[in-house]
């Protein structure tokens, strides 16, 4: 299932991103669903990553989307990335820019 590992700079970044965690594995699930599958957002993992010393970052806030790469996707990818951070933006108006990458490759999972 699809991943999501977010970056971000300032200390108060935890607090705002924590906060909005359901409306984000919810948007994410409803971005990354394609015509090959349906995504729930309990299907969605996100990490929450601070970066002690961000002078290398290109955002305040940078997410790393990892998923599988359904032809649909690979189709959408471009928007999918600018329509997430126009979302992200929208929702942290306070917390500066948000750069946004999608992965998409074959990807496997555990059996559960």
């Amino acid at each position: 299932m699809p991943t999501v590992n977010i970056y971000y700079k300032s200390k108060r970044g935890y607090s705002l991103l924590n906060k909005l965690m359901p409306d984000i594995k919810r948007y994410i699930a409803k971005e990354l669903t394609a015509e090959e599958i349906r995504l729930a957002s309990d299907e969605i993992s996100v990490r929450l990553i601070h970066v002690e010393n961000g002078k290398g970052m290109l955002g305040d806030v940078e997410l790393e989307i990892t998923a599988h790469e359904f032809p649909s996707r690979i189709k959408m990818s471009d928007k999918i990335c600018h329509d997430t951070k126009a979302y992200l933006q929208g929702q942290l108006l306070t917390i500066g820019n948000v750069r946004v990458w999608l992965k998409l490759c074959k990807l496997g999972h555990d059996a559960l």
